[in-house]
């Protein structure tokens, strides 16, 4: 096959966000003069290679041929791109409604937590910072753990010097709550609505002494905080951390372990909701979700297998676990 009649497919298997592997992918074929563009399962047959690419993986990917070459997280975190293709700069012309840039000086995290896919990804090291979007007005930080790098004061002076708003993906507040310049530092870049994202994920750590050291130095509305739920943890325990955040000003933002969980994906609608959070008791939002999704049963006569009614039956019985670590 020459390269003026090669033509390479993409697969966004997600199409959520744009896809950086992508992106690079058609990089990389478009400086050899071959055609790289999105393929759709009808016109399949006209590619050769497919790539695909996925972030999460709860994404349906019964249309992705056997034949292509897919990866992702949404796959399998240790999955990379060949180094000659992880190396080139992103086309953003795939996605032409892409308003944003991506950016990323490290790969990988320095903590091992059971639940989290980052440190499977590989080794934690060091990355070139990548070319921004020609169109882009805000800078997302891909990186999982920004200041376990070596090189944090000179990354973040670069993300300083672009001067647009960036959204810090992953912040460890156990490490910045003992550093004063990076707090210092924080405090230099221009944020993306709450664009500080941390974690805390672990319930038996204390981490409220940490937030509190933070928000000294840090307006607590800049910092969103992801908090896991149904990773062996106990209702309590949820509703402990999101409330404690809540009363320190920063953004809790649930994050069910179980997505079909029942009692997980609730406590989520309600927490990541702040009109429903800010005014509405747990206890009210849960019978209220609760008396609907009977009677939703009751009009489509749905009986007792249903896999979310034991937890309806152990609500009425005041219990609220539901199975929520299964």
């Amino acid at each position: 096959m020459t390269h003026s009649k090669m033509r390479v497919g993409l697969i966004d298997v997600d199409n959520r966000l744009p896809s950086l592997p992508l992106m690079k992918i058609k990089s990389y074929y478009s400086v050899r003069n071959i055609a790289a563009e999105f393929a759709y399962p009808l016109n399949y047959y006209e590619y050769d290679p497919l790539y695909a690419s996925a972030i999460f993986d709860f994404s349906d990917k019964e249309f992705v041929p056997r034949r292509a070459i897919a990866g992702g997280t949404g796959y399998d975190p240790a999955t990379r791109l060949p180094e000659e293709i992880e190396t080139c700069q992103p086309d953003y012309s795939l996605y032409p409604q892409c308003d944003f840039s991506y950016q990323r000086f490290t790969y990988g995290c320095t903590r091992k937590c059971g639940f989290c896919v980052a440190w499977k990804m590989g080794t934690f090291e060091e990355l070139a910072p990548m070319n921004l979007n020609p169109r882009g007005k805000s800078i997302y930080l891909l990186d999982n753990n920004f200041f376990a790098s070596e090189r944090w004061r000179e990354n973040i002076k670069i993300l300083i010097g672009y001067n647009q708003p960036v959204q810090f993906e992953g912040i460890d507040a156990r490490i910045v709550s003992q550093d004063d310049e990076m707090l210092h530092y924080l405090n230099q870049v221009k944020l993306k609505n709450h664009g500080l994202h941390m974690a805390w994920d672990t319930p038996g750590i204390d981490m409220e002494p940490d937030f509190k050291k933070i928000i000294e130095k840090i307006k607590p509305y800049k910092i969103t905080c992801y908090v896991l739920i149904g990773y062996f943890s106990t209702e309590e325990q949820d509703m402990h951390r999101v409330q404690t955040l809540d009363a320190l000003g920063i953004s809790p933002y649930v994050m069910p372990f179980n997505k079909s969980n029942y009692y997980q994906k609730t406590f989520a609608a309600w927490v990541n909701n702040p009109r429903l959070f800010k005014t509405i008791a747990w206890d009210t939002f849960l019978k209220n979700r609760q008396r609907k999704q009977i009677e939703r049963w009751k009009q489509n006569e749905i009986k007792q297998g249903d896999n979310a009614f034991p937890f309806i039956r152990e609500c009425q019985n005041k219990s609220l676990y539901g199975g929520q670590n299964e």
